[in-house]
């Protein structure tokens, strides 16, 4: 009985068996290397401004100066914010480059294009502080920092 439950292993080309081999393999490696893994999280809790003014609905996001997971959240109407990583609340200790991001996308630019670039957009957050190298806003995360605060300039 056993030799008829897997008598369609080998009607299955051995082409067949090294493709999906090579599709399912890195699949496994990754879930074996990260099994088990817990990452120690404390809570990050703060707040953006922008002239004074909080910023409701931007996507705050920390990223890891030495490499690692992303620490991402949204601001709500006070312009606060709560972090999350991998889906758990708070963010590995350590030095972080801030981003912030706030922007409509308004349509194609008036010649019709929709090329890279072709798309208009209308930032609510200077475009500067959405890139890690040119937002100039960095956090320090070991656990007693308290709320963090941005205070972000449109100039």
């Amino acid at each position: 009985m056993r030799a008829n439950r897997l008598r369609w292993i080998s009607r299955v080309p051995p082409k067949a068996w090294w493709i999906a081999l090579r599709r399912v393999w890195p699949v496994l490696l990754a879930w074996l290397a990260g099994c088990g893994q817990k990452i120690s999280l404390v809570p990050v809790e703060g707040e953006v401004f922008l002239d004074g003014k909080p910023v409701a609905e931007a996507a705050v996001a920390f990223t890891p100066v030495g490499g690692g997971p992303v620490a991402s959240g949204v601001t709500d109407p006070q312009g606060r914010f709560r972090l999350q990583t991998a889906n758990q609340p708070g963010a590995p200790t350590g030095e972080y480059i801030v981003t912030v991001v706030k922007y409509t996308i308004l349509g194609l630019n008036p010649d019709g294009t929709s090329a890279a670039g072709g798309i208009r957009y209308q930032w609510h957050v200077p475009e500067r502080y959405s890139q890690p190298s040119t937002s100039g806003l960095k956090a320090k995360v070991d656990g007693s920092q308290g709320p963090l605060r941005f205070d972000l300039s449109s100039n």
